[in-house]
């Protein structure tokens, strides 16, 4: 009677076993969506393997922080996380992210400060300054008139009251951004009318009716 209640929980014991192995290869090679869409995801320096898995979940590029501690511990692999900003997508499985992750595929990122006043040349000729784009990419693009040649994907009311014959010298903000290295000078100008859409407040709005101004 004791051989076959032991037999028993040995094949209950393989079972399960087969069964955590199961979930283990199913989770590390799925992923949380079929979505491309890139997400930018930071590792701070410092960070631990659990507080990395814990905001990979949080941003849904994972289907289990567990699985994924599991994963970098059984390879070793707790040391080998880059701080950085990675472009990941909930399409990857968690080997695609760790892989990602450690290998230190991170964007180089640069700082831009756009002084109050500059124009679109004067922007054009410090962004080449800094290696960010090629010379006249910026002043090419800022001064289209029909600006949904450019901006496709957003709509800023601000722009609404923008003379048919101008370009959007004037309604760039300047300011200190943090890009990255390979941006275009599409990317910095969504991020400045972005900025600028920030920066107009409401307030600021009311001002410019009562006082019969154009932005």
């Amino acid at each position: 009677m004791g051989k076959k209640i032991l037999l028993f929980l040995f094949s209950i014991g393989i079972i399960l076993a087969i069964s955590v192995a199961g979930l283990y290869f199913t989770k590390i090679n799925s992923s949380v969506s079929d979505s491309k869409e890139i997400v930018i995801f930071s590792v701070q320096s410092g960070e631990g393997v659990k507080t990395i898995a814990a905001n990979l979940e949080e941003m849904e590029l994972i289907n289990s922080s567990y699985i994924f501690e599991w994963y970098v511990y059984f390879g070793r692999l707790e040391s080998k996380f880059l701080a950085g900003d990675y472009e990941l997508m909930s399409s990857m499985n968690i080997k695609e992210v760790v892989e990602n992750l450690t290998l230190g595929q991170a964007q180089a990122e640069a700082e831009i400060t756009i002084i109050e006043g500059w124009k679109s040349d004067e922007i054009d000729k410090y962004l080449v300054s800094q290696d960010i784009i090629e010379r006249g990419a910026f002043t090419a693009k800022s001064n289209k008139i029909d600006t949904r040649t450019i901006i496709k994907d957003k709509t800023y009311s601000f722009l609404d009251s923008k003379p048919s014959d101008q370009g959007l010298e004037g309604y760039l903000f300047p300011d200190t951004y943090r890009i990255f290295k390979d941006a275009s000078a599409v990317d910095i100008i969504e991020r400045m009318l972005d900025n600028f859409e920030t920066k107009f407040t409401d307030q600021m709005k009311e001002d410019v009716t009562a006082g019969n101004m154009t932005v």
